[in-house]
């Protein structure tokens, strides 16, 4: 994956002016996505904001005494914060001192599901911005980020503003892990990752391809839908969106655990997970004018994209 990285040599006093600039506008600005990215928030010896995962931090002077940071004592020393929303593209903007016997390398856990998905060392610098883009997966969930130092010498961040952004033009993190029903699929390349269903169906990960895939002994999630289970799909108010192959939509059959598009799909009556990606057309000739939240109701939303959730 392609990364996009630029620096701008400042003198102190201008790195403390572009400082109290990027404390301005982290207040306000609408594309941040974490709490407290200047390290200023405190509650007593630690980050309100941060939880700390090892060793030991320290509220600490950055090029003056009246503004303050965030130094990682130990080795190693890690903080990390959940955040909920899930951007297309993510810009870092990173403020430090860093030695360079230093090692502070930044991780993104995609999902948050224990896997390290994306991680960048942090330039050693001082009081030098370093910028980086990076394109998150298609589908996710949520992210943890975290910020981990090793060595023995001095780390103190000022800032790591992490804002939505639509500049990453490189392909999108991959995750190292099945793909949900309605993601594509490639049925050509062995080394791509897989369906979770095992079933690539017309280049998408589908729960199946044929009746046959639906046959009497059931779902091929193990549920119950019986001899008249067929391979179908759910219909949809859109000509651009293909949906994956389903055995039985909408048949309330699908057992815990299993592969869903719609609560009607489930015997629990819930499906969890689903994420749909959207676009709202500009005029007649479908020429999109950004993205939308399907699922969340936004007017004129067309959905492009979806990715099947579980059955509660």
């Amino acid at each position: 994956m392609s990364i996009m990285q630029r620096r701008s040599s400042l003198t102190r006093h201008a790195a403390r002016a572009t400082f109290l600039v990027a404390i301005a506008v982290s207040v306000v600005a609408c594309g941040d996505v974490i709490n407290d990215p200047t390290f200023r928030q405190w509650c007593g010896d630690t980050l309100c904001a941060w939880k700390l995962e090892a060793g030991h931090i320290r509220k600490a002077p950055t090029w003056t005494d009246k503004d303050y940071g965030v130094e990682f004592q130990d080795t190693p020393t890690r903080i990390s914060q959940y955040v909920s929303t899930s951007p297309h593209c993510l810009k870092f903007s990173t403020i430090g001192d860093i030695d360079p016997s230093t090692q502070l390398t930044v991780f993104i856990d995609f999902d948050s599901d224990g896997t390290t998905d994306f991680k960048q060392l942090v330039p050693s610098a001082q009081w030098t911005e370093v910028e980086t883009l990076v394109t998150a997966p298609k589908f996710y969930s949520g992210f943890t980020l975290a910020i981990e130092k090793q060595g023995d010498g001095r780390a103190v961040l000022a800032q790591m503003r992490v804002q939505e952004s639509d500049e990453c033009k490189a392909p999108g993190v991959v995750l190292d892990k099945p793909l949900p029903i309605g993601d594509k699929c490639s049925l050509t390349d062995p080394s791509a990752v897989t369906c979770e269903t095992g079933i690539c169906c017309f280049g998408v990960c589908s729960e199946c391809c044929s009746d046959k895939d639906c046959h009497v002994s059931g779902t091929p999630d193990g549920g119950d839908a019986g001899p008249a289970a067929i391979c179908a799909t759910q219909p949809v108010q859109s000509a651009f969106l293909v949906l994956p192959g389903q055995c039985g939509p909408g048949d309330h059959q699908h057992k815990s655990g299993a592969p869903c598009l719609a609560d009607a799909d489930c015997k629990s009556d819930a499906c969890d997970g689903v994420i749909v990606h959207g676009v709202i057309p500009r005029d007649d000739d479908h020429d999109d004018s950004g993205t939308c939240d399907v699922l969340g109701g936004d007017a004129g939303c067309r959905p492009e994209a979806v990715a099947g959730g579980h059955c509660r």
